[in-house]
């Protein structure tokens, strides 16, 4: 019992100092009196006895203030003191003159005491403390002290908005800003009156406007002086309000109709449209609340036969009724009505309603689309629409059965053809051009070797039977390709590339085709194994060389040493750079090759100081950083790197210096130049082929286009070895290269002539009398394309009075009488043809 009562005890005891520590029972201490903290504050020293004087003068003893040492604590104090006894003085004590501006601008805002703003030093502080102050004792008088014009208006606008007394309005210093300060006040009390007092006209009348629609009253309206304010203004309030009372009032015959008309169709009355003076505007009012009220008997009221017309046609169509169609007067509309209503119910019967032949077969069409129908397409009288209609029917319908009905079959059958990618149509089309148009149109999707022997030419049927050997991989195709060697050998080596065949390949006549065959397959496969078919070292070796740089190997480059140490080293070269690996230079076969390849490593790593790994000549002899300066000026030159020419030597540096600057002193015997001329098989310049200039076979020097003679200039070029290439761009020539060494201080020259054999789109290359495949040689020069042809439907050119077909050419006289070829269907060999004429399209007619 008595250990119970213990535990008790202790308990009650740990609650109350519990409570004691946790603050919920406060021990009460008494204020010391701030003199006598004052007098002990004076006993203390250093920066404590500054506190306790701030602590003092906070308890309201102000000459505590005095005593404080620190400048920024006695500022703080005085401004404490400011604050705690509403007494402004003590902000003239304080000694920064900011803080001073700040203490009068806070006594200033709590007491609304505005010779306190004027105390401020800072003009923008006085002027906003002296806003702060009117606009919280709605004083305007204040505002007279602000020096700041804006602030000022602004100070008086404020408290002209706040009390609604436009007087003070006056007292703004801009017209604009009066005018928005009377028209703010008097939409906002909605009193006309005040509006008077704007000086703009556009800004009074608007307030008039404002006001007048607002209560709403049309009266106030007519304060407006502009006529277009006050009649729309008068006009909303009518329209809003439904009153045509008002509509007199308005300036203008158009504007009362406007508004007569308005509130009539609003209200749906057509007695309101009397009102109406002008009569197509009342006819027009009539219309529409007719089709608002949905009642056709209201068309027969409207006097305009265009606007009842077009009443019946509205409900005719809405309401799915014939019969008001037959109410339309005009027969253009009534056609119309009918063929619309037709369309919407599917009905051939209305279509037969229609008066006019075109208009009735375009009914007949328009329904035979609609339904897939084509019986309807038998009921057209217009030849033409019909025509129309069965050539729509034979695409919706997948048929082409129906083109046998159209006017142009051959147009239908192509358009049939073109449109679903189908060739199989092609061989209904009678007309051959149109037949071989087809076919090649649709070649692509569908490639067949029993399409082209439709083809009317032998070139268009080799060049078809390529095209499916190439889609397919076909060799087959390839056999019918007749009269055209090079497109046969073409083909096969086509198909041996795309099926990787090698044994294809020998197949083909020549063994420089065979190498070439086998060559590209092995690139293809990246297998040097297949090279070893090649029978020539060089092609071989590059062969070699290429799959080796593919899969950038250069261990099987070693298979390339025996037979071409050229092709080697340029395979290690290719892959060190491509690497960039500078041991695999270690094992070039020529130290000539090891600069090149030291540079190409160094460009691929962007670090020019490969380049001194390159071992030094003998250094009392000339030409002892020769191998290191060849490196170098690679690098300088494919890096664009000028600063690089102060670290070469002798010629070296003088190469560098010409080759960024070729005007320098010295530079012209330091590089050469290079003329590249380029002509056609038959001896014509070619203009805009892009030729390429290679440093060295790898680095791009330069890309020129040729000029109108075929010749293109590279000059201040730096003498060594180059390959270049010509291009064609718009692929009518085969490209082809050739390698040149250009001579310090002279010029080398390259010539090109450019074949092409003709291919899948006839494009030109040889004059190739048995294949159909021709050409206008001063023309070919500018890439335009000519065709042989014979009487069946191909063109015949013309040019210069030489009549082309098929590769023989015949000289006309001057009155265009002309020897027929052999090969011209129809016509004996020798035979005069005349009576043609040369169009301006190059053909013979």
């Amino acid at each position: 019992m008595k250990s119970g009562k213990l535990a008790l005890l202790v308990l009650i005891a740990a609650l109350v100092l519990l409570l004691a520590f946790s603050g919920c029972v406060k021990k009460k201490v008494p204020t010391k009196d701030p003199a006598v903290l004052a007098q002990e504050c004076g006993k203390l020293e250093g920066v404590g006895k500054d506190d306790c004087f701030l602590q003092a003068a906070a308890l309201g003893f102000a000459p505590a203030c005095d005593s404080i040492i620190d400048a920024v604590k006695k500022d703080s104090c005085f401004q404490a003191l400011a604050n705690a006894t509403l007494d402004s003085s003590y902000c003239s004590k304080i000694s920064s003159a900011s803080l001073k501006d700040d203490c009068l601008v806070a006594f200033a805002q709590s007491s609304s005491d505005s010779g306190a703003c004027l105390k401020v030093s800072e003009p923008l502080k006085k002027d906003s403390c002296l806003l702060q102050v009117a606009l919280s004792s709605k004083d305007s008088s204040v505002c007279v002290s602000i020096s700041d014009s804006v602030s000022k208006d602004n100070c008086y606008s404020q408290l002209a908005l706040q009390s609604s007394t436009p007087s003070l309005c006056a007292l703004l210093s801009t017209v604009p800003s009066k005018d928005s300060c009377y028209s703010q006040i008097a939409t906002s009390l909605q009193k006309s009156s005040i509006c008077s007092s704007i000086s703009n006209v556009s800004s009074r009348d608007s307030c008039y406007s404002q006001i007048a629609l607002a209560l709403p009253d049309a009266d106030i309206c007519l304060q407006a002086s502009q006529i277009s304010v006050r009649d729309s203004c008068i006009s909303q309030i009518a329209i809003s309000a439904g009153n045509s009372e008002l509509c007199p009032k308005l300036s203008t015959i158009q504007s009362k109709d406007s508004c007569y008309s308005q509130i009539a169709i609003a209200k749906k009355s057509i007695e309101a449209c009397r009102k109406i003076s002008v009569d197509s505007e009342l006819q027009n009012c009539i219309y529409q609340i007719a089709l608002q009220k949905q009642d056709s008997a209201n068309c027969a009221l409207i006097s305009s036969s265009e606007l009842k017309d077009s009443c019946y046609s509205s409900f005719a169509l809405n309401s799915r009724n014939s019969g008001l169609c037959a109410k339309i007067s005009a027969v253009v509309s009534k056609d119309s009505c009918y063929s619309q209503l037709a369309a919407l119910l599917s009905s051939s019967e209305l279509c037969s309603k229609v008066a006019s032949s075109t208009s009735q077969s375009n009914c007949y069409l328009l329904l035979a689309t609609q339904r897939l129908d084509e019986g309807l397409c038998a009921l057209v009288k217009d030849s033409v629409v019909k025509s129309s209609c069965y050539s729509q029917l034979s695409l919706s319908l997948g048929s082409s059965s129906l083109c046998s009905k159209t006017a142009v079959p051959d147009d239908c059958y192509l358009q049939f053809a073109q449109s679903r990618l189908d060739s199989t149509v092609c061989p209904k089309i009678q007309n051959s051009a149109k037949r071989d148009d087809c076919i090649n149109l649709t070649l692509s999707s569908s490639p067949s070797i029993l399409i082209c022997p439709k083809l009317s030419t032998l070139s268009l049927r080799n060049s078809c039977f390529e095209s499916v050997a190439s889609a397919n991989a076909d060799i087959n195709a390839c056999s019918k390709i007749t009269s055209d060697l090079n497109l046969s050998n073409s083909c096969i080596s086509k198909v041996a590339l795309l099926k990787r065949d090698l044994s294809l390949c020998s197949t083909l006549p020549k063994q420089s085709l065979k190498d070439d065959c086998i060559s590209s397959i092995a690139v293809l496969s990246d297998s040097t194994s297949n090279c070893s078919g090649i029978s020539d070292k060089l092609k071989k070796a590059n062969c070699i060389k290429q799959v080796a740089i593919s899969l950038q190997d250069s261990s099987l480059c070693s298979q390339a040493y025996s037979l071409d140490k050229t092709a080697f080293d340029k395979c290690l070269v290719e892959i060190a750079g491509l690497k960039a690996d500078a041991s695999i230079c270690n094992g070039l076969y020529s130290s000539n090759s090891k600069p090149e390849c030291i540079g190409g490593v160094a460009i691929a790593l962007n670090d020019s100081s490969l380049c001194s790994t390159l071992p030094l000549g003998p250094l009392l002899q000339a030409g002892a950083y020769e191998k290191r300066d060849e490196c170098l000026l690679l690098f300088a030159q494919e890096t664009q790197n000028s600063t690089l020419c102060a670290q070469l030597h002798e010629g070296f540096k003088t190469k560098c210096d010409c080759f960024f600057n070729s005007q320098l002193s010295g530079c012209a015997g330091a590089v050469g130049s290079l003329s590249v001329s380029v002509h056609s098989f038959d001896g014509n310049a070619l203009q805009n082929i892009q030729v390429a200039v290679y440093r060295q076979g790898l680095y791009l020097y330069n890309r020129l286009p040729t000029s109108s003679d075929g010749v293109v200039l590279f000059e201040n070029i730096s003498e060594g070895n180059y390959s270049v290439t010509p291009s064609d761009p718009l692929g009518f020539f085969e490209s082809s290269s050739s390698n040149v060494s250009v001579p310090r201080g002279s010029q080398a020259s390259l010539s090109f002539t450019l074949n092409r054999a003709c291919n899948s789109n006839n494009a030109i290359s040889q004059f190739q009398s048995d294949v159909g495949c021709c050409y206008l040689g001063k023309k070919l020069s500018n890439n335009q394309l000519y065709y042989a042809s014979d009487s069946d439907n191909k063109r015949l050119l013309c040019s210069e009075n030489q009549l082309y077909s098929c590769g023989n050419p015949v000289e006309c006289t001057a009155s265009n009488s002309c020897v027929s070829p052999a090969n011209i269907s129809g016509k004996i060999a020798g035979e005069i043809v005349s009576g043609l004429t040369c169009s301006s399209a190059g053909e013979w007619n």
